[in-house]
């Protein structure tokens, strides 16, 4: 009986985790695009250092559910999207900002929820 218990508590751990995972994730992704789409009809300093502040922000929680490896090249890429923003490089801004977007939407999926994700 007591192992039936400790597995239950287990398996709501994980369940729990999983779950707060993948809210945290969506949330995130949504306000990453966000920031993307409007860097990409209007690029300037301002919202890139926006950008900047906001993935600063949120990529320790995201480290917890999320491969350090595309967190480690959103701050990459929104390092290069800074650069080029202090050079008025536009064909650079929106090369990254698509780059951002396409890892963010790759993350999401990889960490969606899904019966596989349990076991």
């Amino acid at each position: 009986m007591r192992r039936l218990i400790a597995a239950g508590i287990v398996l709501i751990a994980v369940l729990t985790l999983s779950i707060s995972g993948s809210f945290i994730v969506g949330k995130t992704e949504k306000e990453v695009l966000k920031r993307c789409e409007e860097i990409l009809l209007a690029p300037d300093s301002e919202k890139i250092e926006s950008f900047e502040k906001y993935w600063s922000k949120k990529s320790l929680p995201l480290s917890f559910f999320v491969n350090r490896e595309n967190i480690e090249e959103i701050g990459n890429l929104s390092a290069k999207m800074r650069s080029a923003g202090k050079n008025e490089d536009k064909e650079e801004i929106f090369e990254s900002a698509e780059q951002i977007k396409f890892v963010i939407s790759h993350v999401a999926e990889a960490e969606s929820l899904s019966l596989l994700s349990f076991f």
